[in-house]
């Protein structure tokens, strides 16, 4: 070791290799996390998303929607729960349809839906990405793509939606 950065070193509170470890990220988590464990996202999140760019219209009269998405996402320990606030009303996207994977801070949420005909025709899935800036706030990514596959002929064969934003921990609804 070269004598200035061996005095530097010593100055500073001894050999540079001798400094005890942390945990990585651990001044991270300590200053924007309360807790920061598995589950760290259970509970109930809700908001409004803007959508990315106005919404593809998905009918032949339709305009395209500039309306913010807003979700509801419920996370625990058995199937994750996503509602859909739409006309003042909160209605359960594809009951029971969700899986979802937790990892700490990190939530991916997954669904895929048909109608019941013997051969669909929709298909949709949703996909919800989450991310935690604190204890009470997450970033969240919602798409759905939708194929209208049935005889009938749509001018819209197939779409797809997207909006980002903030969603916000609020008490749960159970």
């Amino acid at each position: 070791m070269k004598p200035f950065v061996l005095a530097l070193a010593l100055l500073a509170g001894g050999p540079i290799w001798a400094q005890p470890a942390s945990a990585p990220g651990a001044d991270v988590q300590a200053t924007r996390f309360r807790k920061f464990t598995r589950d760290m996202l259970a509970g109930t999140w809700a908001g409004k998303l803007p959508p990315r760019r106005p919404l593809t219209a998905s009918t032949d009269s339709a305009r395209p929607d500039t309306t913010p998405v807003e979700l509801r996402i419920e996370l625990s320990a058995d199937a994750p729960r996503v509602f859909l606030k739409q006309q003042g009303q909160w209605l359960e996207a594809m009951p029971g349809g969700f899986t979802a994977s937790l990892l700490y801070s990190n939530a991916l949420l997954v669904g895929v839906q048909s109608d019941d005909g013997p051969v669909p025709s929709w298909i949709e899935t949703w996909t919800l990405q989450l991310t935690a800036l604190d204890d009470d706030t997450v970033l969240a990514e919602w798409t759905r793509a939708v194929s209208n596959t049935g005889s009938k002929p749509y001018k819209t064969p197939a779409f797809t939606m997207a909006a980002s934003g903030r969603l916000h921990r609020v008490p749960d609804h159970r």
